[in-house]
């Protein structure tokens, strides 16, 4: 794991170095790191402050390759970086610090009431679901995206179609070269993924068994950066960000295929589960070792 430390502030060809490239050998080392990055000094750092794309800022993810192509990654994407910093309240900031990786965003999250939408459809900003302490699927993915961009990751969302409508979003990222997820659902097996997968459809696919039920299906998937919304506010505004779920909307899908038979076959298996079994959502699915923590109310 890496953990960058600029030395001055500046830009590639100019008086800027990196002082040091140094393993945090613990998680309170992370934490140290993570707070030093969001500290007034580097807040108020507009060129060095929050360096996420391409880079761990604070460990989040291990770095197994030439040197050279991590710093090369930094560089080139460091005109992109935005720096937010000042925006955060002193309490989101400790909030940030404290979920420092994938996994401790994922039972955060898990820990939260799943919104339900008693009083008509919202789609808040990471700053509403701090507020109000409940998430669905959309927020829960855009909570991990506001978050773990301050620890180098870049804001990918994945989104799962249903031929039901009922479609799914999940944060999703890569640690070693392998790709993992962050997510919130109100079924047991559309939660987070370990990063064990060698590609975003093998990440999609892992979904599919887990996503038939009565009504859905996997039909088809697709992946982006909210890096597209530009200067759109979907980390602090007050009011619903429609305009996110629009974008997910318009994006073209790549199919996901299994035969008729298969999905007959898990959607009767999913039916006599939950007869038999009071109603209970099934946790019988294969690769559930490459799941990550689920929420304790699904055990």
């Amino acid at each position: 794991m890496v953990r960058l430390v600029p030395i001055a502030s500046g830009w590639p060809g100019q008086s800027a170095a990196l002082a040091a490239v140094t393993p945090p050998a613990t998680d309170k080392d992370a934490a140290t790191a993570a707070a030093s990055l969001m500290s007034p000094e580097a807040i108020s750092n507009p060129v060095l402050t929050w360096p996420h794309y391409g880079t761990r800022a604070v460990g989040a993810v291990s770095a197994h390759g030439p040197i050279h192509t991590i710093l090369r990654g930094f560089w080139m994407n460091l005109r992109n970086v935005q720096p937010l910093g000042h925006r955060f309240t002193a309490a989101e900031r400790r909030l940030i610090v404290r979920l420092a990786t994938p996994l401790k965003v994922q039972r955060y999250l898990n820990r939260l009431p799943y919104n339900t939408e008693p009083d008509g459809d919202t789609l808040r900003s990471f700053r509403q679901v701090v507020r109000h302490r409940t998430a669905h699927c959309l927020e829960a993915a855009l909570f991990a995206a506001c978050v773990l961009e301050q620890h180098g990751y870049p804001p990918l969302l994945l989104g799962l179609e249903s031929i039901d409508l009922l479609d799914h979003v999940i944060f999703v990222y890569r640690h070693r070269g392998k790709w993992g997820s962050v997510a919130r659902s109100r079924d047991p097996g559309l939660h987070g993924r370990k990063p064990v997968f060698r590609s975003p459809r093998a990440l999609a696919e892992s979904y599919f068994d887990p996503y038939i039920d009565h009504t859905g299906m996997v039909k088809g998937y697709s992946v982006v950066s909210l890096d597209v919304m530009g200067g759109y506010d979907w980390r602090f505004a007050r009011r619903n960000i429609w305009a996110v779920e629009n974008m997910l909307l318009k994006l073209p899908s790549r199919k996901i295929k299994r035969s008729r038979a298969r999905v007959r076959k898990e959607r009767e298996k999913y039916r006599l589960y939950r007869e038999q079994n009071d109603d209970k959502k099934p946790l019988y699915y294969r690769g559930r070792e490459k799941w990550k923590e689920i929420p304790r109310e699904f055990l």
